[in-house]
């Protein structure tokens, strides 16, 4: 066997190793993902299909797929899986529709902070809150609605910090 076969045959076999542990990493209770520590793959087995399981496992590895695999369907993988991954999708494919799936996505960190301006709307706000409604910290003041706030309140009891206090008088008087 030549050097350059042995080479090639390690790199494979370090690689299917990759594989098997990215497919084959436990689920935690109530379904939420045992996060894969991609930062610990060496970057020579950082492939696209490695990456991918990666973060449809914990979007918050996007963080560690280098820039030259990033693409926007793994993004869009990614912070389906954890709204919060948006702070590592590349400008470039920050979109309406990327921001939007971030805000439906699985929100443990706010997503509404790193969406473009041109892309903020009550919509997609609305549809964060209702995720995480910690995430009306990040609502633009003038959105900040019974509606908008009613709906924080059912996925977070903390959000009423956020609220306007003409909203916090009329909540507490109806709840």
């Amino acid at each position: 066997m030549s050097y350059t076969t042995e080479i090639v045959s390690d790199i494979i076999n370090n690689y299917n190793k990759y594989m098997v542990k990215v497919k084959s990493e436990p689920k935690m209770e109530k379904g939420l993902p045992k996060r894969f520590e991609l930062h610990e793959v060496p970057d020579e087995y950082r492939t696209l299909e490695l990456c991918l399981e990666a973060v449809k496992q914990s979007g918050g590895a996007l963080e560690y797929v280098p820039d030259i695999i990033k693409n926007e369907c793994l993004c869009l993988e990614a912070v389906k899986q954890n709204g919060g991954a948006l702070q590592y999708v590349p400008d470039i494919w920050r979109t309406e529709f990327m921001c939007k799936a971030a805000a439906e996505g699985n929100a443990k960190i706010s997503c509404l902070g790193y969406i473009p301006h041109k892309h903020l709307t009550k919509e997609i706000c609305l549809l964060g809150v209702k995720q995480n409604g910690y995430m009306l910290k990040n609502v633009p003041h003038n959105w900040r609605d019974e509606e908008m706030c009613t709906a924080a309140m059912s996925s977070n009891g903390n959000a009423i910090m956020f609220m306007p206090e003409k909203i916090q008088h009329l909540y507490k008087k109806t709840k």
